[in-house]
């Protein structure tokens, strides 16, 4: 989460200063409205690729708006798309840019080799996987009736903006009136998505990340040009500090803490019979929208009370593998990952439950 704010702060930075250096005061409106977003307020607080892309993205947007060198804005989009596939959104406004400047070619073979120079590591991981990070994706998806359920995404991206829906459509048709063929073509582009999402299952909530950034950049960026937008940017402006610092809601308490992982792993500790010095692979199912299985905090934990956890990617060499299920009813005697598979076969030494989290233990077989 620290990095999550440390990030968020240098982007809204880095836009303000081009936004004001640009507009004057009033380039302090845009940097409010999408600095008080729930888009950029609650993203802060979630810790994650599934969010942390969107800073990417906002860093990419912004040297495109304000014309700075297009390689910064490839490379800021080749490190959001390799956190996550949901900024590939981005690419539409980067090959518009790309077409309006001169050097055509040279500018392509700079984006491309920019774009691509932060998935050398995905790349290579696919490889060695055989496209597990491809294929989670795939086996996760749900499937919702068509249309009716892709109204929920646009919902989600007017609660992401923290304007409600009808204001926020009536605000978007004005914005749309514009001359300015760049202008013309960033809004265009940001419909077209959000019409496309119309026709689209409901996707979970950080898939839409990128796609809100897309919208809220371009219609704060378009507004501020307009006598009547720096106005309306002013209300809103007024209407989320009064929604997001007055009448903010209570944190929810959080179910999941740190103090309750060590306490799962103290227990496992005293329970578990295994010789520290064994070596031990760790996952969890985690019930959190999407199967992550690393288990950083229990691996953490577990570390530090002196068991011989190994790396993420050496599972195939420890004898032993943890399995921590968060998820009530999850069927975990058939999950099978590449996280599973890479450890081979294996049996059962024993099943342990502390506070609803079951906690599998099992042994290579062989050894």
């Amino acid at each position: 989460m620290i990095f999550n704010v440390i990030i968020t702060t240098i982007s809204l930075s880095f836009y303000s200063f081009f936004a004001v250096k640009k507009w004057g005061w009033k380039g302090l409106l845009t940097t409010m409205i999408i600095g008080l977003s729930p888009l950029f307020v609650e993203t802060a607080m979630h810790p994650g690729n599934g969010f942390t892309y969107l800073y990417f993205v906002f860093l990419s947007l912004t040297i495109l708006w304000f014309e700075l060198p297009i390689f910064l804005s490839s490379l800021f989009l080749g490190i959001a798309i390799s956190f996550h596939p949901a900024a590939i959104f981005a690419l539409g406004p980067l090959l518009y840019e790309w077409w309006q400047r001169d050097k055509k070619i040279l500018n392509l073979c700079i984006i491309g080799s920019f774009l691509l120079l932060p998935w050398a590591p995905i790349i290579l991981f696919e490889i060695i996987t055989k496209g597990q990070i491809l294929k989670s994706f795939i086996e996760t998806q749900d499937s919702y009736s068509i249309f009716a359920s892709g109204l929920k995404n646009i919902q989600e991206i007017a609660s992401y903006v923290g304007i409600p829906i009808i204001p926020a459509f009536l605000i978007w048709i004005y914005t749309g009136f514009t001359k300015n063929s760049r202008n013309l073509f960033w809004f265009m582009f940001s419909t077209i998505l959000m019409v496309v999402l119309l026709f689209i299952v409901p996707l979970r909530s950080y898939y839409l990340l990128g796609v809100t950034c897309i919208v809220l950049f371009t219609g704060v960026n378009i507004l501020i040009q307009k006598k009547i937008g720096v106005i309306i940017l002013g209300v809103l402006v007024i209407y989320l500090l009064i929604s997001r610092v007055i009448f903010t809601p209570s944190i929810t308490k959080p179910t999941r803490t740190i103090s309750k992982i060590e306490n799962i792993a103290s227990y496992f500790e005293r329970n578990s019979k295994i010789n520290k010095s064994k070596k031990i692979a760790v996952l969890a199912v985690l019930n959190s929208g999407g199967l992550v299985p690393h288990a950083d905090d229990y691996r953490f934990f577990l570390r530090i009370k002196g068991f011989n956890v190994v790396d993420s990617q050496a599972g195939d060499t420890a004898e032993y593998l943890i399995m921590f299920v968060e998820v009530p009813d999850f069927d975990w005697q058939h999950w099978s990952t590449w996280d599973t598979d890479q450890f081979g076969s294996k049996e059962i030494v024993s099943v342990m439950n502390k506070n609803d989290i079951k906690i599998v233990i099992f042994k290579k077989t062989g050894k």
